[in-house]
């Protein structure tokens, strides 16, 4: 292939013509081909002599002597200068002197002279330029550090800088930067060396995942441009982050099992657990090949105190330590009643006393709701006995008038779907004056002088109890204090 530019006009003389000077291209290695048309200028005329020169070679490098016979049957003679490498093929309109394979050296100016028998010489000139391609294209960093096939991984969101570097090739390459086939650099420096530097400066995103670029240096249209290409691997932050879960809520005390998806990060998200900011331990995580998704779960038993709580699953790559994406469930733990028994009293002195009305209130803490609550007196059931003075009422036992049977444990036992909880043992105790025992002895026969043992027992609240005796006689009565 070649190409021709018209570059000048030479004046031709009386004993010659000559044609306008033209540049042609040529690359080096390939065919250069100069065309020279040798067509006689009238039917009664024909070439008798056609010689190729070089403007600094005095004589011919190529000769077509036809003086004996006609054009096609003529002889031709190159000079030591091209050897094999010249020939003029005729078989071609115009006819064409090639030079193959052509060398950088074989740059110059060269003029076709054709002799005719009856016309003027006719002298066709022509600027013959070689064309170097490029002889290496290398990729560097910023720290001149090469790269090929596939670069990075580079953090979405980060600039990326690279070094395209042309080495060699005349005229100096044009050195550009392609993705997709599109053009995104066009601007390239000549760094001395016979080199030439495209430096590309490109923000990515997270659609620059797998992109690839092309650096291409051309300094001609005759041959396909040279080119190197990257891909471009990149560190992705989680895109999403989703707490699964079948169950709508757990039960204290029983496995429990949840998960977490979270998508789009390279390379897979490690997965933490946390239950209201603190780490939970016994995830176990699993992610594709790929890496762009990870499943993890979250092995744990609730306990009641868990209700509530929130429930977080956080998804980080360590490429981007302060970059975080998160999903939060408030979980619902449900457990069976906790239950406790307070005091009321009818009055505000603290002492409970026979007489007194007694309010005693169960308490219970539970998830869901409690559907039942049941009384107990020394483990037997409390019934509702309105004319014995037994209130049962939702979640309080009022004891009117109480008496000192009433005294001893009380317990109260409270139901909902997850089970029943029982309070601990709530000892009631009443207050009241000495009283005699039944079955004591009353009457001790004795002689006179004889000693005797009199006992008095007696039951009290508090226990504490001052005795105070007096002796009845006919004779006399005496007082004793103990």
């Amino acid at each position: 292939m070649f190409f021709c530019v018209a570059i000048g006009v030479l004046i031709s003389s009386s004993l010659a013509v000559t044609r306008e000077l033209s540049l042609y291209e040529a690359v080096s290695g390939g065919q250069a081909r100069l065309p020279c048309n040798v067509t006689a200028p009238s039917v009664d005329d024909s070439v008798s002599l056609v010689l190729w020169y070089r403007s600094d070679i005095n004589a011919p490098i190529f000769s077509v002597d036809c003086r004996h016979g006609p054009l096609e049957n003529s002889q031709h003679f190159p000079s030591d200068y091209l050897g094999d490498r010249g020939t003029f093929d005729l078989s071609t309109q115009p006819a064409l002197f090639i030079i193959d394979p052509v060398l950088p050296e074989d740059e110059e100016e060269y003029r076709c002279r054709i002799d005719y028998r009856r016309a003027r010489t006719f002298n066709v000139r022509m600027r013959l330029q070689i064309i170097t391609p490029p002889t290496r294209i290398v990729i560097t960093d910023q720290n001149s550090q090469r790269l090929r096939n596939v670069i990075g991984p580079y953090n979405e969101g980060s600039r990326v800088v690279l070094r395209c570097i042309a080495e060699g090739g005349k005229p100096p390459p044009a050195v550009t930067w392609w993705r997709n086939s599109m053009l995104i650099d066009n601007r390239y420096t000549e760094i001395g060396n016979n080199k030439v530097e495209n430096q590309l400066f490109l923000d990515i995103s997270r659609q620059d995942f797998k992109m690839s670029l092309m650096c291409q240096a051309s300094n001609t249209n005759l041959t396909s441009p040279n080119n190197v290409t990257v891909n471009v691997d990149m560190n992705l932050k989680p895109l999403d982050v989703h707490i699964i879960h079948t169950e709508q809520h757990f039960s204290a005390g029983q496995h429990a099992s949840v998960q977490c998806r979270t998508a789009g990060s390279r390379p897979a998200a490690h997965v933490s657990w946390f239950k209201d900011g603190q780490l939970m331990n016994g995830s176990k995580d699993v992610a594709d090949l790929k890496g762009l998704w990870t499943i993890s779960t979250l092995e744990f038993t609730p306990c009641s105190s868990d209700n509530g709580k929130y429930l977080s699953c956080h998804a980080i790559n360590p490429a981007f330590p302060n970059f975080t994406r998160k999903d939060s469930w408030n979980i619902d733990v449900y457990f069976k009643p906790e239950a406790f028994i307070s005091l009321k009293l009818s009055h505000p002195s603290g002492k409970l006393h026979e007489g007194d009305d007694v309010f005693l209130e169960c308490r219970s803490h539970s998830n869901p709701g409690i559907t039942e609550i049941l009384w107990y007196f020394n483990r037997d059931l409390l019934l509702n006995r309105t004319a014995a003075g037994i209130l049962i009422k939702n979640q309080t036992l009022e004891i009117k008038n109480v008496k000192r049977r009433h005294s001893g444990n009380y317990v109260c036992s409270a139901e909902n779907v997850e089970g029943r909880g029982n309070s601990d043992e709530f000892k009631l105790k009443i207050k009241y004056a000495p009283i005699c025992r039944d079955g004591q002895k009353t009457s001790y026969a004795v002689s006179l002088n004889e000693a005797v043992e009199v006992i008095c027992k007696v039951d009290a609240e508090p226990k504490t109890v001052n005795f105070t005796w007096n002796f009845n006689s006919s004779e006399k009565s005496r007082g004793f204090f103990m």
